[in-house]
Order: C-alpha cells, then structure tokens, then sequence
C-alpha cells in the first residue's frame, strides 16, 4: 500500500513538474503576442524605461555652466522663472509625464501601465490608447498648476511621473465596465474592473511608500478618462464602432502634438538655457 502511495506521488510530482516546465516555456511566446497585441502600451513602457537610462545618465553633470536636473530634463514646476523656463513651457505638460524621482515609482508605474494600457489597448485600439495617456497627463499638469496659482499647492515644487496618465485608462476602463457594451461583453467588463482596481492598488501602496505623491495630479487624469470614455467607443468587436474621421484626426493631432513637446524636451537638453536643478 506505502509502495503504491510512493508511486502515486511520484507521478503527481512529475506531473506538476512537467506542468510547471510548459508553463515556464510559454511565457515567451506569450509575452511575444502580448507585445504585438498591444505594441504602444509596451513602447510607452518602453521609453519610461530609456527616459530613467537618460536621468540616471546625466543628472548631476554639469552642462552649460549648471548641473543638469529634473528641470532640465523636463519635469513640470509650478512657478515660472524668466530665463530659467518652467510652467510657463508648454512641453513639459508632456514630457514630465515620462520621467521618474525612484526606481520605485518608475516600476509602479510601468507596471500599472502594463496592467491597465494591454487591455485598454484591445479594447480601444492603439491611438485611442496613446491619446488618452497624453491627454490625461496634461490635464492634470493643468490642473496642479492652476491649483498652485490659486494658493493650494505650495510654490517652488515640480512634478514628475506617468502616474496620472495612467490614471486616465483607469478611468476609460471603468466607463468601459459601466458602459451598454459592457452587457454584451461581461466577462471583458469584469476583467476590465480587476484590472483598474489592481492598478489602483498599486497606485495607493505606492503613494504611501513614497514622498511627494501629487494625488492632485491622479484626481484630475482620472476625471479625464472618465469624461473620454462617454464620447471614445471601443472597437467595433467589443461592441462599439469605428473612429470617424474627425475623432481619428483629432487624436492623431494629440499624440503628434506629444511627440512634438518630446523633441522640444530632446532640444532643451541639449541646449539648456540658464537654470538651477530641480
């Protein structure tokens, strides 16, 4: 009897080896399609990732006379400084979006990207993604720097982080989840549910490990995802339609213009005018 148990066992454990083995096999080819299936979601990720290289690279040197920081780089300031740049600049409601102060919020971040962005992506189709990323982010650069003109916010801070792009697709997949289509497709609303709520999660574990958290900054991305995931339809297989030709024409408009303030940001590194390091 103890012999056959032992055989039992055995076999259990190969089994669940072998399990485990193809498991551990498939997670390339599944992060493979994952990638193909949502190619900007990864590429945002992906220039997080470069933009941190370019910080860790370079802050603290000294360039033109002055030592390079997070205002060089294109982080948002809530004061504007003649000859110095600042809120004032209209990139940096972009390209502030893209940097980080840690490792910590950069993989906070990037990782509720991936959560969050894959899916939105399936949903809503890439431009539709990168749109509201953008869109999102400078909503809530608006709102933080209007918030400090108005005696709310401490001035002579900045702010940096993907964080409340992020927020924006929190705040389409939840219009999705709550949205008629959502009736058709109740297994895609529920996971789109999970998934804003694990980001969320993370976004909340992450505010209260690190200093400096802009909740601000979150409240109004997400409040912009809210209010684009009325008028922005999924895609046809998900129970909506097709962009029109002004919709498609207007966010194209939006994410050329953030490709635009990126390379603004590029040149304003490269040659930066007379500032301090923030």
């Amino acid at each position: 009897m103890s012999s056959l148990s032992g055989v039992s066992r055995r076999r259990h454990a190969a089994r669940g080896a072998a399990q485990l083995g193809a498991a551990a096999l498939s997670v390339p080819s599944r992060l493979l399609a994952s990638m193909r299936a949502a190619a900007s979601t990864w590429t945002l990720v992906a220039a997080m990732l470069a933009v941190w290289g370019v910080e860790a690279a370079v802050t603290g040197h000294v360039l033109a006379g002055r030592p390079i920081g997070l205002l060089s780089l294109g982080a948002l300031p809530n004061v504007s400084v003649a000859g110095r740049g600042g809120s004032s600049d209209w990139w940096r409601y972009v390209s502030n979006a893209l940097l980080h102060q840690s490792p910590l919020q950069l993989a906070g971040n990037a990782i509720g990207v991936l959560v969050v962005g894959t899916m939105v992506e399936r949903l809503y189709g890439r431009l539709v993604t990168l749109a509201t990323f953008t869109l999102a982010a400078v909503a809530a650069g608006c709102l933080w720097v209007a918030a400090s003109g108005a005696g709310l916010v401490p001035l002579g801070t900045s702010t940096v982080g993907a964080s409340a792009g992020l927020c924006g697709l929190i705040g389409l997949l939840v219009m999705f989840g709550r949205s008629p289509h959502a009736r058709d497709h109740p297994r895609q609303a529920a996971t789109a549910r999970i998934r804003a709520l694990a980001a969320t999660g993370l976004l909340l574990i992450g505010g209260s490990a690190l200093p400096r958290v802009n909740n601000l900054a979150h409240a109004a991305g997400l409040c912009c995802g809210l209010l684009l995931g009325g008028p922005i339809p999924p895609l046809p297989d998900h129970g909506g339609r097709r962009l029109r030709p002004a919709e498609r024409a207007l966010l194209s408009l939006v994410v050329t213009v953030a490709l635009l303030a990126l390379a603004v940001a590029g040149q304003h590194l490269a040659e930066p005018p007379r500032q301090p390091a923030w």
